[in-house]
């Protein structure tokens, strides 16, 4: 009788678990190599900000550079892009002020800070600057239908596009 207990389907059953266990371990590898290629990544950006700007520490620049990535997926921007405005604006410093009143890392204004629900002194904070930035600016692309013209505005030199004077694409291809 105990014989009789095993049937086909349960040596079926023995046998489709090997391959899952083999699936799981081939996912696990794969979730692991990507984790390390995301660490990779982040690391490299780091980098990146630290040699433009050395007074950045590599904990600091690790935080920050996973802070662009975030916020990046976020609103669907790369985060290069982000960082090339962060680069541009204050060099990666969080506690930048221009004499006309913008703050933070991407040097937005009070307004825009209040418009996306944050206290302007927020925007001192790099992952709320960073954040108003990448809202800013996606609705700059909605409304112009390019990041070219969408960061030409984000810094300020859309008249110059919107009366010919400026092309986009040879100015920003010096930040490339």
């Amino acid at each position: 009788e105990p014989a009789e207990s095993e049937t086909p389907a349960d040596e079926e059953s023995a046998e489709s678990e090997e391959p899952e266990d083999d699936d799981d371990e081939e996912i696990d590898k794969e979730a692991e190599a990507e984790k390390k290629a995301a660490i990779r990544y982040r690391n490299g950006l780091a980098s990146y900000m630290r040699s433009k700007n050395s007074k950045l520490g590599k904990v600091w620049s690790r935080n920050l550079a996973q802070t662009f990535i975030d916020i990046g997926e976020k609103h669907d921007i790369d985060p290069k892009v982000l960082m090339a405005v962060a680069q541009r604006e204050s060099t990666f410093r969080s506690k930048a002020t221009s004499p006309y009143g913008y703050k933070g890392m991407m040097q937005t204004s009070d307004w825009l800070a209040k418009h996306y629900g944050y206290k302007p002194s927020d925007l001192y904070k790099p992952e709320v600057s960073i954040d108003v930035a990448a809202r800013y600016l996606k609705s700059l692309k909605k409304s112009f239908g390019t990041y070219t013209l969408a960061l030409c505005t984000l810094v300020e030199i859309f008249p110059q596009v919107f009366v010919g004077l400026f092309t986009p694409d040879a100015e920003l291809a010096a930040y490339a």
